[in-house]
């Protein structure tokens, strides 16, 4: 069933992009002559005003289309470098806040160290202040 419907497409199928010498774009016709075809018919001045035109508008348009290239490159280039910034900025801050914690920690562990050594050292000061005292007391 499947071949049949592929046969049948190929059967129907035809060359789209077929041209016959028949086929032409223009045809060249003399005064007191009759067109071969029905439509419009242009002088050779009229035609070449027609193609100048058609090249007229093809060049503006190629040229509107390279400047809106253009700025739209530059716009993104702008962005990314703008984007770019801001993020080399940001690092910079993160980089500056880790540096600044592992200052504030190694403060912080100094400290430790220097109220350790006074809570020691009081202790064994008033344990020594408290002997000194009963000694003295228990002397009289």
């Amino acid at each position: 069933m499947l071949n049949l419907f592929l046969l049948l497409n190929l059967a129907y199928a035809t060359e789209v992009n077929e041209k016959k010498d028949t086929d032409l774009d223009f045809v060249t016709i003399q005064a007191e002559e009759s067109a071969p075809f029905s439509g419009y018919l242009f002088t050779d001045e009229a035609l070449t005003n027609l193609i100048s035109q058609h090249r007229g508008e093809l060049l503006a348009m190629n040229i509107d289309h390279e400047t809106n290239m253009k700025l739209l490159e530059e716009d993104l280039n702008y962005k990314h470098s703008l984007d770019s910034l801001k993020w080399e900025s940001k690092e910079q801050m993160y980089l500056d806040l880790i540096k600044i914690r592992d200052d504030q920690i190694k403060k912080s562990e100094n400290k430790d160290i220097i109220q350790r050594v006074a809570f020691f050292g009081g202790f064994v000061l008033g344990s020594a202040i408290t002997i000194g005292i009963t000694y003295s007391v228990n002397q009289n």
